[in-house]
């Protein structure tokens, strides 16, 4: 029952991208505006009263930045990987998928549905730190397919993310939260997040054609992604059993089996650094999920 719950739920957030796909093929909308919106508006807030609304906790915090290190390593290890198959870009590219996975627009509702809203809270918090890895160090890396080294420094020392986040762990921490009412007020921001991110992979796949689809780059980044971190997320579930609970090995099963990030292409449409062969590589991705995350968690009997 757990399982077809998760596959409804990961074909509906497919659906919305089929929706972005529609609509990009139908009207000149363009992901990068979007991109921005979600880049400079959307995530700050999401993250802020994420952070901000829960009791600070030690555990929480050693989720957010065990999953920061495991990213940045992983981006690292795939910047190695690709330096010795592409120069340009497509490295810098292939570095930020590598180190990430669709947890914010994907796993998080997926989470949630199929798991509870506990483990949405336990998601957040791993969500955290991988949402930092994207718009600090996977951000540095990324902007370095376009930009030199001081550029992808400033481009991300600019990004508005890195203040609400000290902010809300700041506030958090002395135990200062916004109301009630505030924080339902801005929970839309939430839903939007999804919904828009999953749209942006659709509209910029509708202005791909088929000619500029790199294969290379789309295999690699999902063996990448299908292979090495549900291995990966076992490991560390095995290495780790004795302080993480049954539903907390869950959630960080489901977190190690999400797509390809869409971030991917918010970011690869924001630094101008092929944001096709991003869209490409997110949606087969996607879809792919479909049928692998329920395989996977069965396999690995988390759920």
């Amino acid at each position: 029952m757990l399982l077809t719950t998760i596959f409804y739920k990961v074909l509906f957030l497919v659906a919305i991208s089929i929706l972005g796909f529609l609509l990009g093929k139908k009207s000149d909308v363009e992901a990068y505006s979007i991109s921005k919106i979600l880049v400079y508006i959307v995530a700050p807030i999401v993250i802020f009263f994420l952070v901000v609304s829960k009791d600070f906790s030690p555990k929480y915090l050693l989720l957010s930045i065990g999953s920061f290190l495991l990213c940045s390593l992983m981006s690292v290890s795939a910047l190695k990987l690709g330096g010795k198959i592409w120069s340009g870009g497509n490295k810098n590219l292939f570095a930020f998928s590598g180190g990430t996975g669709n947890t914010g627009y994907f796993g998080l509702p997926v989470v949630i549905y199929s798991l509870g809203y506990e483990a949405g809270v336990i998601a957040a918090f791993i969500i955290l730190g991988v949402t930092l890895y994207e718009f600090t160090v996977g951000y540095y890396i990324t902007a370095q397919g376009q930009h030199d080294k001081k550029d992808g420094l400033i481009k991300m020392l600019k990004l508005p993310l890195i203040y609400a986040f000290g902010l809300a762990f700041g506030l958090s921490y002395f135990g200062i939260k916004p109301s009630d009412s505030l924080t339902e007020s801005f929970s839309i921001f939430t839903g939007t997040y999804s919904v828009l991110g999953m749209m942006v992979i659709g509209i910029t796949l509708a202005k791909v054609k088929i000619q500029h689809i790199d294969w290379q780059f789309v295999v690699l980044a999902n063996l990448w992604k299908y292979l090495v971190y549900p291995l990966i997320g076992f490991v560390l579930i095995s290495l780790f059993a004795g302080q993480l609970n049954t539903l907390e090995q869950a959630v960080v099963m489901v977190m190690c089996c999400v797509p390809m990030a869409g971030n991917t292409v918010v970011l690869a449409n924001e630094l101008n650094v092929h944001p096709d062969k991003a869209a490409v590589a997110v949606m087969i991705s996607t879809v792919l999920s479909i049928a692998l995350i329920p395989l996977y968690l069965f396999v690995f009997r988390v759920v």
